[in-house]
Order: structure tokens, then sequence, then C-alpha cells
């Protein structure tokens, strides 16, 4: 309730009231593209960013209004502003030996969905269901239509985007790997199977080289710390990198 007496006003909230406030529009622009408001500045009210054909919002596409009158998901450590980037292409999956990837797109963008499934007489290793990631790379692991065989190493696979050369797999056998057209490669490009049953090397994936600002970004904002011991009257020199934020720019 209100009150006014002698020109002082008063307003009484009682215990439990829950206060409501507006956002606000500061700070909330995107770089590149605009933005539109279902309930304009009000609680619940959601703001939704658009971008040209070619370019998609990072990193969220839908922010909602608080009661606090703060947007969420708000900004962080490294992205202060939003922006609208270049459309992140997954490499094509549809390599898979002795098995079906479903659906059958020509191309495949961030948040398409694929399904693998092994034909008769082979077992599934690896992911049965993978997503394509705002990095421009597959969620879970590589996966592989193997049968049983009486090879010393198991079937090493094909990643979405590459070919491989060499489908023996016993001792001392090699594999090689190599990228299609505008794409790099991320570990070895040739395997020796060894006398334990592993391949030598790590595992290869091929990644889309115009997806180099996304990789930069990820959606965990944690960071990794370590123990660090000083001897008496030591020095400790810190470095600080801000450069990140100038490639948004």
């Amino acid at each position: 309730w209100k009150s006014s007496s002698a020109g002082v006003c008063l307003l009484c909230f009682f215990p439990g009231q829950e206060v409501r406030s507006d956002c606000t529009e500061d700070g909330v622009e995107i770089e590149g593209g605009h933005y539109t408001l279902t309930k304009q500045l009000k609680v619940d009210s959601m703001l939704i960013y658009h971008c040209p054909e070619g370019y998609y919002p990072y990193p969220a596409l839908v922010r909602l209004c608080q009661n606090s009158n703060k947007w969420k998901p708000a900004h962080t450590l490294f992205v202060h502003l939003f922006v609208c980037l270049t459309v992140v292409e997954c490499p094509d999956p549809n390599v898979l030996e002795h098995g079906g990837v479903w659906p059958a797109q020509e191309k495949y963008f961030v948040g398409n969905e694929t399904m693998y499934e092994c034909y008769s007489g082979h077992t599934m290793r690896g992911s049965s269901r993978r997503v394509c990631l705002s990095n421009g790379k597959w969620s879970g692991q590589t996966p592989i239509c193997s049968r049983d065989t009486a090879s010393m190493c198991a079937d090493p696979g094909i990643p979405p985007g590459a070919t491989r050369t060499g489908n023996l797999f016993d001792f001392q056998d090699t594999v090689k790997y190599h990228c299609k057209d505008n794409l790099i490669l991320v570990g070895s490009k040739t395997r020796v199977c060894q006398e334990n049953g592993q391949w030598t090397g790590k595992e290869p994936a091929c990644y889309c080289k115009i997806n180099t600002c996304a990789l930069l970004f990820t959606e965990d904002d944690t960071q990794e710390g370590r123990k660090i011991r000083l001897t008496k009257n030591g020095t400790l020199n810190i470095y600080i990198a801000v450069d990140i934020i100038l490639l948004l720019y």
C-alpha cells in the first residue's frame, strides 16, 4: 500500500512478496544482426537473435528476461558480446563402412543429429548417435562397424570427412588417412598395427578450415588450474592473454 503525508511517500512490501523488475536493452545488441522481443522488456520475455542467411547467432540464439532484471544467458568472461558467425559445417559422416547413416544429407550444420546402424553380421563400436557441435566437431566417438575376425588389431574406422587406404589389420599392417577438400587433418595420418593389438599414433579427425574462429570457443566456461610453489625470495611472472576478445570485432 502507499500513503502520502507531508510530502513523504512510502512504498511497503509484505514478506514473501516477489519483486519483478523489467530488463533493459543495454548491451543486448548482436554484431552483424538484429533481435526481436516477444514481450517487450517484461519478465519472461524472450530476446531472439536473427542473422543473415549463412550466419548464426553466437553464443546463443535466445535469451530470457529473469526476475533479477538480467538476461540469461549472460555475457561470459571471454565472450562479452553476441555476434553473427559463419554457419559452421561438420565433416561428412557418410564414410561408415558396413553400416548406414541417417539422415542422409549433402551438408551437416550445427545442431544436426545423425544416427548410425551396422549391417547384419557386424558389431557397432563408438557412438551410435552424434550431434554437430558449434566448434565443427561431431560429439562422441567415431562409429565403427566391425566383424569378428582373427586380426591382431581392431578396425580403426574412418573419421567423418576422411578416406582411408589399408584394410588389413594384422601385425605391422599400415593404414593411412587423407581428409577431403577444405578439411585439415588433426591426429595421425599413418597408423601401424602393433604386436599388443593397439594402433600407433592418435585417432585422426578432419576439421573445416573456415571454423578456425569457432574452435576458439567452447560451451564450458570452466578453467583448469594448478598449484604453484615458490621458494623464498623467488619471483613469479604472470602473463594475461587478452587478444582473444579482439577476434570478435
